[in-house]
């Protein structure tokens, strides 16, 4: 039955590949169903262990470029079964082959190998802290990249990865569920794997191992489970009954059992065919599942418990289990899951890119006793502004802001083909990643750092008029931002409350449950003006706009909907409407009365006087130092977007405040050449008072206490799941 046994090498590094090839002479009807055939290794370990490793049916294939950049894959032969094993012990081991089919158990003779010593790191896991990632010898991974998740063909990979690499990236994702070219299941072919597809698969992988780089892999995508735009692709889903599969309605696939069993076997062959991987970052369930048609999150919490529960059972390396939610702030029954390893966000449409990144990094990290990242972001998930931004700023302020916000790694740009390939923008990652790599992060109990800004010659202050944009634009009932809102602008600008803020005030005419009126506190020294920015009107019965200052209406404009058999968005009332508004405090509130919604952002012109620098800090500290990124204000991304001119930020200083007496070396780093330059300092009454240079776009400090060593905690090794 089990014949042509082969062992790829009898020596194997730790930590390395041992790949074992054979045939089995038995007709068979679907080698991908374990109710047919169930083939496995018994591993026997230097110590004693027996691991049960699942094998695969594999068929090799041969690649050449076709025009437009794709290719062509010619599978070749009729396939044979592998195992892939990576030993974590030096030592001798054994292994024996083993088939069951009902009624029947089939063992081949035992084979032989010995693991000796390397200097490979090992797998990935989650730190000892619960905050960062490690591998198996206790070194800190800090994940630094972007999203990768498909190409025209394998070829693209040919550029992107040895770019991403030379510059110091670590991380990609890629899209092993619905409309890629690494799709295993597809159209009519439900419970097969699509052997080219896997050997994309397979060649990726090996190419991003060759460059150090990581992969997280995203098993399915809402698209699957979605008929209405955007994106649907339940019409070619192998799941929907029309296409053979078991499950009338999307939402079925969830509760199905035959749909849960048959996903189980897809999972058992990629836990065989990848899961031997030290390469291989996370398992992802889901990408945005939250989108799906009819998004039950009962039910889907139940199923991510099942199918983590027997990854958990097959994966012999323990790998990290993760998923991800299109809202922002996730979705808490099941982030919140012991089987899920680490939360994401992903984050579409932040003006402040740095502000609302770091903020929702440090809220997840706060939330969640486990490490975060930002998993997707960009300016608009239609990926509308990015040529506006060549030079990347709004890349820029995303990695460095969330690198330095409590994060397991930088955010990820989901624009990597269109946007950072095209532009050539990977030399943004090389400083970032040069400036993580001595951090013990997995070794460090970070807080969110505590830190104020002076001017170290005499200062009266300037002038400060800002912009006010709602971080929030939901479309449902239930959402925090679509309720009446209250904030509070102090005299110096500082704005408190404003995270549920709409970028949409919603009338009460066609869904009065949306109302959402925002009244505003305010205090400035001086006759100001309030300017009300519209940008876009409902067609479905116009709105209208009212502000009253201290209950008395100052401004009534009404966006009249002049053409009911139109329907969509009106520009035509686009613009700026502006209210004086006396000095010392009133109360302002901002209302729209009308059928619909339009579209607002607020400009505080001449507000009041700022006599701190124009500067603001992203950071952690701890006992051991504190890392700060730190940015000139007025020519952030934001600053650019809303016209403002850039200032000149000099004769300042930061204060580190609640540190420890005593001295530090300081590293100020350039974060667009990679550079640094030292000096130490001695801390005082708690401060480590730090003189800046001329901040003309953002710098990086490193604040390293002299003398303290860090209290490594070294966690047991994880369990190593057998069924």
């Amino acid at each position: 039955m089990i014949c042509n046994v082969s062992l790829d090498r009898q020596i194997v590094p730790r930590y390395e590949k041992l790949e074992a090839t054979f045939q089995i002479n038995l007709p068979l009807n679907n080698p991908y169903d374990p109710e047919e055939i169930d083939v496995a290794a018994l591993i026997r370990t230097p110590g004693g262990r027996q691991v049960r490793v699942p094998a695969f049916f594999f068929q090799d294939c041969a690649r050449s470029p076709k025009d437009g950049g794709k290719e062509d894959l010619k599978v070749s032969g009729a396939g044979v079964w592998k195992v892939r094993f990576t030993p974590a012990d030096v030592g001798r081991y054994s292994l024996i082959l083993e088939v069951r089919r009902p009624g029947h158990i089939h063992e081949w003779q035992s084979e032989r190998f010995e693991c000796v010593p390397s200097s490979a790191h090992g797998f990935l896991r989650v730190a000892g802290n619960q905050r960062a990632f490690e591998y198996s010898d206790g070194s800190p991974y800090f994940a630094v990249g972007l999203n990768t998740c498909w190409g025209n063909s394998t070829y693209d990979y040919d550029k992107w990865f040895p770019k991403l690499a030379e510059n110091g990236g670590n991380f990609g994702r890629l899209w092993i569920g619905p409309i890629t070219m690494f799709t295993l299941e597809t159209q009519y072919k439900i419970g097969r794997i699509d052997q080219a597809n896997a050997w994309r698969v397979d060649y990726v992988h090996d190419l991003a191992a060759q460059k150090g780089i990581r992969l997280m892999f995203c098993l399915e995508s809402f698209n699957s489970l979605r008929i209405k735009p955007e994106y649907p692709h339940w019409d070619k889903c192998p799941y929907n009954s029309a296409n053979g599969g078991p499950c009338a309605k999307p939402e079925d696939f969830f509760t199905n059992p035959e749909a849960r069993k048959i996903f189980k076997n897809r999972l058992r062959y990629m836990v065989a065919r990848w899961g031997y991987s030290p390469n291989l970052f996370a398992w992802e369930l889901w990408n945005e599942v939250d989108l799906v048609e009819t998004y039950i999150p009962a039910e889907v919490r139940d199923w991510h418990i099942e199918m983590a529960r027997y990854i958990k059972l097959i994966d012999p390396n323990a790998h990290m289990i993760s998923t991800s939610f299109a809202k922002s702030e996730g979705e808490k029954q099941i982030d919140e899951l012991p089987e899920m390893s680490f939360v994401q966000t992903h984050n579409y449409g932040s003006r402040d890119i740095a502000g609302d990144l770091a903020k929702l990094s440090f809220e997840k990290s706060s939330a969640y006793a486990k490490p975060h990242f930002v998993g997707e972001f960009g300016l608009h998930w239609e990926g509308k502004g990015n040529l506006d931004d060549k030079e990347g700023l709004h890349l820029h302020e995303g990695i460095w802001a969330t690198a330095f916000s409590r994060a397991a790694g930088t955010g990820m740009t989901w624009w990597w083909d269109n946007y950072v390939a095209p532009q050539n923008l990977f030399h943004l990652y090389a400083p970032l990643s040069k400036f993580t790599r001595d951090v013990d992060w997995n070794r460090r109990q970070f807080v969110k750092a505590d830190t104020s800004f002076i001017f170290t010659k005499e200062n009266s202050g300037y002038p400060i008029s800002f912009r006010l944009h709602g971080p929030q634009n939901a479309w449902t009932e239930n959402h925090s931002s679509n309720a009446p809102q209250k904030i509070l602008i102090q005299l110096d600008g500082t704005i408190q409350g404003a995270e549920n803020l709409s970028a949409t005030l919603h009338g009460t005419g066609n869904h009065p449950a949306w109302n959402n009126p925002l009244t505003m506190n305010v205090d400035s020294p001086q006759d100001w003006t309030l300017v009300c920015v519209v940008n876009g009107v409902s067609d479905y019965g116009g709105a209208k706009l009212k502000v009253f200052i201290d209950d008395i209406l100052k401004l009534d404009k009404d966006f009249i909907d002049d053409d009911k058999d139109r329907t969509g968005t009106m520009n035509n009332y686009n613009g700026d409407y502006p209210v004086a508004i006396p000095a010392g405090k009133h109360t302002v509130r901002i209302l729209n009365d009308g059928a619909d919604w339009f579209g607002c952002t607020y400009k505080f012109t001449n507000y009041g006087r700022k006599t701190t620098p124009q500067l603001r800090a992203f950071g952690v500290q701890d006992g051991s130092g504190a890392l700060l990124w730190i940015q000139n204000e007025s020519t952030s991304y934001l600053a650019r977007t809303n016209g403002d001119a850039p200032q000149r930020v000099e004769n300042t200083a930061v204060i580190v405040n609640g540190v420890a007496n005593g001295e530090y070396t300081v590293e100020r780093w350039d974060t667009y050449k990679g550079s640094s330059t030292v000096e130490t300092l001695n801390a005082a009454g708690g401060k480590l008072i730090i003189a800046l240079p001329l901040v003309e776009r953002d710098l990086a400090l490193k604040i390293r206490r002299a003398s303290v060593a860090v209290d490594y905690y070294v966690p047991p090794r994880p369990q190593r799941y057998r069924p």
